[in-house]
């Protein structure tokens, strides 16, 4: 699932969440960068029904530029 593995097939991605899920993988970690895996998660959820299982947890980034610093922030939400 997402841009680092190649590419990928939606109905695998989300046959592996359920594969997860099942197996007792409850901790889920996404962000904005991997693609279209926050979508897919999203589906994932609606058509299950399973989303109060999972503890997920998302961040993104944004680059302070303030005085030509150049940091990245990460930001984090469960």
């Amino acid at each position: 699932m997402g841009p680092f593995y190649d590419q990928s097939n939606d109905q695998e991605s989300l046959d592996a969440l359920t594969y997860a899920a099942d197996r007792d993988m409850k901790f889920w970690d996404t962000s904005d960068v991997y693609g279209n895996s926050e979508d897919l998660i999203g589906q994932w959820f609606n058509t299950t029904g399973r989303r109060s299982e999972i503890f997920l947890v998302t961040q993104f980034g944004d680059w302070d530029t303030a005085n030509d610093n150049k940091v990245l922030i990460l930001h984090t939400f469960r």
